[in-house]
């Protein structure tokens, strides 16, 4: 072997998918042709997905079959070059465990789903001060990576698992599915095929029957995003609430005029109420201002909060705070 094909060696990672039940087929480790095309179509598809969404929209890895495959084949030998982002992109999906998820749950999308249970994901949070989110489940959340969240509320990612682990099995008895991480054994010439006599196994994922059926049967429609941001900034008072509630709000902010706004603070409700005449329409006011953010598919709403009103920007006659 090469110095440069040992470099090319050491600087991939190689793993396996494969199915098991109790039928003719997986049982007598065949499978069939298209199934095959379908296995290798979506797993290229999901890790391309998480790739690009943990390197910043880039694509860093590559993913190749690992000779020979053919479609007597069950277990399905995949190599991933670039190793460094290919183990982040492989522990983000819940294939592997290690650093790259550990700061939070140490969970991938895998683990994730697992936890679920079956339960839709109805909402996830986000905010602009952490790197979790929160998934809400009914009656259960799950705190996550902001990154494992954005990959397990991607429709076509839940698709592509759904393709990748359950489809395979439909109609199977005792279905299980498995992907293997693997250690390639040094070798001493370089004619070295992929086989289980020159791998180690580093560590096994496994879905047995009941898993299966909750991919089998897990909701792909997109899950909506509420992300909230909160910031110092100026705004322009245009409207008070005479009723002396949150609601009822305007405001002038950036380049918006006019806009609806709720507004928490109770003191500053309680001074404007003591004092109305003080107030002039257009006012410049200090605020801490929340900005949430709904994002469903590509429609998107936007709600504002005035959280606490630091200080009016008026002569000190006409000051209410």
């Amino acid at each position: 072997m090469t110095a440069e094909q040992q470099k090319k060696k050491d600087n991939s990672i190689r793993f396996t998918v494969s199915y098991d039940a109790k039928d003719n087929e997986y049982a007598e480790h065949r499978i069939d042709a298209d199934q095959l095309v379908e296995i290798v179509t979506n797993m290229k598809e999901l890790i391309n997905r998480a790739d690009r969404t943990i390197h910043r929209r880039q694509s860093t890895v590559k993913l190749y079959l690992q000779a020979p495959v053919q479609a007597g084949s069950l277990e399905v030998p995949f190599l991933l070059e670039n190793a460094t982002n290919a183990m982040a992109v492989l522990e983000y999906l819940g294939f592997a465990t290690g650093a790259a998820v550990a700061a939070f749950t140490g969970k991938g999308v895998l683990d994730v789903l697992k936890k679920t249970k079956g339960k839709s994901i109805l909402e996830v949070q986000t905010t602009s001060k952490s790197n979790e989110a929160t998934l809400v489940l009914d009656g259960e959340k799950l705190t996550v990576d902001k990154k494992v969240a954005k990959l397990v509320t991607n429709a076509k990612v839940r698709e592509n698992i759904q393709q990748l682990i359950a489809t395979p099995l439909e109609g199977k008895i005792s279905p299980k599915f498995k992907i293997k991480l693997l250690d390639q054994l040094p070798a001493e010439d370089d004619s070295v095929e992929f086989n289980e006599d020159n791998t180690e196994e580093v560590q096994t994922v496994t879905f047995g029957r009941s898993q299966v059926k909750m991919i089998e049967e897990m909701a792909i429609s997109p899950v909506p995003e509420v992300h909230t941001e909160e910031k110092e900034t100026t705004i322009a008072l245009t409207q008070i609430s005479f009723t002396g509630s949150q609601k009822g709000w305007k405001m002038t902010y950036g380049n918006k005029t006019d806009i609806s706004v709720e507004l928490l603070d109770k003191y500053f409700i309680q001074q404007i109420n003591k004092d109305i005449a003080s107030f002039r329409k257009g006012d410049l006011f200090n605020v801490v201002l929340r900005i949430t953010t709904r994002t469903l598919a590509k429609r998107e709403t936007v709600r504002y909060s005035i959280v606490k009103v630091k200080n009016h920007m008026a002569s000190s006659v006409r000051k209410i705070i």
